[in-house]
């Protein structure tokens, strides 16, 4: 039995510090997250799906402009690294949105919430 057969991985994830003097567009938090996760739970071909509250096109359009631009190179990263990862191109203003949509479209009988800056410690023998 492989778990990419039975789940795929939503990853909402948005700038951080938006309004502040320090935006944070380089978002390391997330790759820890989804290479803890993929690691931990030993997902191997798991499909990781990163989506961007869009909210941020409208009011902090260069800022989005500049995430926009990081996220590909963040999911090439993964993909090089074999973990099977792709960023949503159509995304919602919200998570709540994004949350919907991917309920939608998920192929998958499970899916699995997995917040941008959640770490795993230990690993988990999803399997058993």
């Amino acid at each position: 039995m492989r778990i990419s057969d039975y789940l795929e991985i939503f990853v909402p994830t948005h700038i951080i510090d938006a309004d502040t003097k320090n935006p944070i567009i380089k978002n390391t938090m997330l790759e820890k997250t989804i290479i803890s996760c993929h690691n931990m739970l030993n997902l191997k071909d798991t499909k990781f799906i990163i989506c961007p509250d869009d909210r941020f096109s409208i009011t902090h359009p260069l800022l989005m402009q500049e995430y926009k631009a990081y996220i590909p190179m963040l999911v090439k990263s993964f993909n090089k690294k074999g973990i099977n990862c792709e960023l949503r191109q159509k995304n919602s203003k919200t998570r709540r949105g994004n949350w919907k949509q991917f309920i939608e479209e998920c192929k998958k009988p499970y899916m699995f919430f997995l917040e941008h800056d959640w770490i795993f410690l230990q690993k988990i023998n999803v399997l058993e």
